[in-house]
C-alpha cells in the first residue's frame, strides 16, 4: 500500500467517524427535541392543574384568591378562554374572566410593603398617593376591612399572609386618618 493508498484508506476511516458522529448528533438532536415536548407537556399539566383549582375557588366564590392566583401564574385572557374552550364553557368562569381582564386595566399593583410589626404604623407609597399605614392582625387570612381590598389594588410582597410574615399571622393594612 503506496503513499495514495494510505490517503485513499485514511479517507474512508475519516467519511466513516464523519457518518457516525453526524448520526450521534442526529440522536442526540432527538433527545433534546423529546426533553423539549416533555418539558412543554409538564408544564401544560401543571398549568391544567393550576387553572382546575382556579375554577373550583370561582365555584367555591373565593373570587380574590382565584384572581390572586390568575395574576400570580400569568394567565392572559387569550389563554383563559382557550382553556374554556378546551374544559368546557363555564358560565359562573366566563363571567369570572372578562370581569377580571375588563377591571384589570385598572388595578393597581402593591409592591414590597415589606415586613411590618403588628400594630406598627408607616407611610407607603401607592403610586397615587402616599398614606400611612397600621398593621392589623386578622384570625383567617381574608383580605375583609383591608384598606387596600375592593380598591382596585393587587397585591404583591405586601407581607400580609402567614406564609410570608416572620410571625406567620395574617394581617391587613388599615389607613390611619391623622385629624
Amino acid at each position: 500500500m503506496g503513499r495514495d493508498g494510505s490517503i485513499v484508506f485514511l479517507m474512508k476511516v475519516m467519511n466513516i467517524f464523519c457518518k457516525k458522529h453526524i448520526k450521534m448528533e442526529n440522536k442526540e438532536q432527538d433527545f433534546i427535541n423529546r426533553y423539549k415536548n416533555v418539558q412543554e407537556a409538564k408544564e401544560e399539566g401543571i398549568r391544567q392543574g393550576i387553572w382546575l383549582c382556579i375554577q373550583k375557588l370561582v365555584e367555591l366564590e373565593r373570587f380574590d384568591m382565584a384572581k390572586y392566583f390568575m395574576i400570580s401564574f400569568g394567565f392572559n385572557k387569550n389563554e383563559c378562554e382557550g382553556l374554556l374552550d378546551k374544559n368546557g364553557l363555564n358560565d359562573k368562569m366566563d363571567v369570572f374572566i372578562n370581569r377580571l381582564f375588563n377591571e384589570n386595566n385598572h388595578i393597581r399593583y402593591l409592591k414590597d410593603i415589606g415586613y411590618h410589626k403588628i400594630g406598627s404604623i408607616f407611610k407607603y407609597n401607592t403610586g397615587m398617593e402616599k398614606i400611612e399605614l397600621e398593621v392589623i392582625e386578622i384570625d383567617d387570612s381574608s383580605c375583609d376591612g383591608c384598606v387596600f381590598n375592593n380598591r382596585g389594588y393587587y397585591c404583591m410582597y405586601s407581607c400580609c399572609c402567614n406564609i410570608d410574615r416572620e410571625d406567620n399571622t395574617d394581617v391587613i393594612y388599615k389607613e390611619v386618618k391623622r385629624s
